[in-house]
């Protein structure tokens, strides 16, 4: 493999050229491909030259960006994939796009692949995110198979994203192995998957269980491993929400009292956390023998700031 091509079974992958604006214009302008991509379609050839630019100066500064996939049979230009500088300028993505006659055919997993050994080769140590619209199903199926996981939600481009997120595997080993079941009286926590967080962003790595009540399926709870401002400020430990049609029947206190012996391994007290007109969450927490602390405001840069909230109770548990 030479330093400027990236080579898998069916591919070849090398950075753009000012040339390829035609061919790449056939999927940068396409509705289909381009719906769920921040900033939409490209609507002239001027606006593909546009973008091609602006990947030929992420790659002169950077050393990677999107390249260009040549299907290796055909010589064809069958779409883009390759790392990418999320709007914050701290986190890389992977991306991928793929013009209609090509999709379902594996493509994606296939240079996906490709590019996470790149990525553990010349950037090894390194978490590598990539954000997709919570409808399209067929990439958040991509991310899955090449080993990432959902973090979060947030704007990307004024467009709400899931952001994805794939940790090294010494960050995965050193998180505690959960418990795949704990239960208190009538719940059942059962494990679903470890979320490892995005740390440019203050978002720590937690379990998140299921919460089942004669196996059906009322909610779920989550416990946090780090102390970020995130976490003490806002989020706490420990977070749990039960569906509508099941509350009032303290299954989020059973919960707790479910997932005490796993957090009590982990660490001796327990941060909670609430808003101060969620009066449901308060009887939970005050039932589970819980201090109370104080309220803090909310810092504007948080999650929780954008969703509404203005100021967190903050209680202290000993599980």
């Amino acid at each position: 493999m030479s330093a400027d091509w990236i080579e898998t079974e069916r591919t070849r992958m090398h950075p753009f050229e000012e040339t390829d604006a035609g061919e790449a214009f056939t999927w940068f302008s396409d509705p289909e491909v381009m719906k769920y991509i921040p900033g939409g379609l490209d609507a002239t050839l001027e606006g593909t030259r546009s973008r091609i630019a602006r990947y030929r100066e992420h790659q002169a500064r950077f050393g990677f960006s999107k390249r260009l996939i040549i299907h290796r049979e055909t010589g064809r230009a069958i779409g883009d994939s390759g790392l990418y500088h999320l709007p914050d300028g701290q986190r890389i993505e992977l991306g991928f796009r793929l013009a209609r006659p090509y999709w379902g055919a594996g493509y994606a997993v296939e240079v996906g692949r490709a590019w996470l050994g790149w990525f553990d080769e010349h950037l090894k140590g390194e978490p590598l995110f990539a954000d997709v619209h919570p409808d399209n199903f067929r990439s958040q199926r991509v991310l899955s198979k090449l080993g990432f996981d959902c973090s979060h939600s947030e704007l990307v481009f004024e467009m709400p994203m899931l952001i994805y997120c794939r940790y090294p595997s010494a960050q995965r080993e050193a998180l505690a192995k959960p418990p795949r079941r704990l239960s208190y009286e009538g719940v059942t926590l059962d494990f679903s998957k470890t979320v490892f967080g995005d740390a440019t962003r203050g978002l720590v790595p937690y379990y998140h269980y299921r919460i089942l009540v004669d196996g059906t399926d009322v909610g779920h709870i989550n416990l946090r491993m780090g102390d970020t401002e995130h976490v003490r400020l806002c989020a706490g430990h420990v977070g749990f929400e039960i569906a509508a049609a099941y509350r009032g029947h303290r299954y989020a206190f059973q919960a707790c009292l479910a997932l005490a012996p796993f957090a009590r391994s982990i660490r001796p007290e327990i941060l909670l956390t609430c808003d101060p007109e969620n009066s449901a969450s308060r009887r939970t927490i005050e039932l589970l023998g819980a201090t109370y602390l104080d309220e803090v405001p909310v810092p504007s840069h948080d999650p929780h700031y954008i969703r509404g909230s203005r100021s967190k109770q903050r209680f202290l548990w000993l599980p």
